[in-house]
């Protein structure tokens, strides 16, 4: 249960919308579920007055109508038009083989400063049209003495299996982290964490079908601490995808952790 000090937003839309011929659409937000202090909404957008983290989600349910082609559907948050790094959902349907709905999902924590102007963003690469029937955007900031550190992986190709390497760090309070190595985050004091993290990828036509995982892992009994996965069908689709997990877990003090990919089955690279 969230402690009801901390700021909350909730925000939905109360009508189904849609898009086409590969128009990035704003979901049109025209409902606040709650909005506490610290936030406001105008039409989609809405403004976060307060700097610091917040533990942001979305999902949009999805479907392609009597459609029967492959369908990349991907989302994202923008701030002042921008998309912001690592905020993707993705959702491939097969029509044909019955499979015209799905859903565009995505958690994680995000660095805003006071004033951030954030919307909600959708697409379909390949041009069908592509009906939005639900969602919702949700904001909760963070207690000013929760430790957290954010990484970017934002240079290099990560088509083979491997750890990511990170070049850039958004945000680190070293009372509780070290940054061990470009691969490795060390959790200096040990409890209970909550964890999140997203891949975007895009493949040519010559990926036929290959299932990524995106894996956070530890050492000792953190060997596995989250896990999730996606589907590339770049034939007749448009390559893109994107991975997004998380989860809670329980960590002694100087344990480690790393995030990697692994291909589990592949055509074409």
């Amino acid at each position: 249960e969230l402690d009801s000090a901390h700021n909350f937003a909730s925000y939905s839309r109360s009508t189904s919308q849609s898009t086409s011929a590969a128009t990035v659409l704003t979901y049109g937000l025209d409902t606040n579920d709650e909005e506490d202090t610290g936030f406001s909404r105008s039409g989609p957008v809405v403004t976060v007055s307060n700097a610091g983290r917040y533990l942001v989600t979305y999902s949009l349910d999805i479907d392609q109508g009597s459609a029967t082609g492959r369908e990349d559907v991907i989302s994202y948050l923008t701030e002042s038009g921008a998309e912001i790094r690592g905020t993707r959902g993705f959702c491939y349907l097969r029509g044909a083989d019955g499979c015209q709905d799905g859903a565009l999902t995505w958690i994680g924590i995000l660095d805003l400063a006071g004033g951030s102007v954030i919307d909600l963003r959708a697409q379909c690469p390949t041009s069908a049209t592509i009906n939005i029937t639900d969602g919702d955007l949700q904001f909760w900031q963070l207690p000013s003495g929760a430790e957290t550190v954010i990484k970017e992986a934002t240079t290099g190709a990560y088509n083979t299996a491997g750890n990511f390497a990170w070049d850039t760090t958004p945000h680190i309070d070293t009372a509780e982290f070290t940054d061990t190595d470009s691969q490795t985050i060390t959790l200096d004091n040990g409890g209970a964490y909550l964890a999140f993290a997203t891949m975007s990828q895009f493949a040519p036509d010559t990926v036929q079908r290959a299932v990524p995982l995106l894996r956070m892992q530890g050492d000792g009994a953190l060997s596995e601490v989250m896990i999730g996965d996606g589907y590339h069908r770049a034939s007749g689709g448009t390559g893109y995808l994107a991975i997004n997990a998380g989860g809670a877990f329980f960590a002694e003090a100087g344990n480690t952790l790393r995030t990697n990919i692994a291909v589990t089955a592949a055509a074409g690279t």
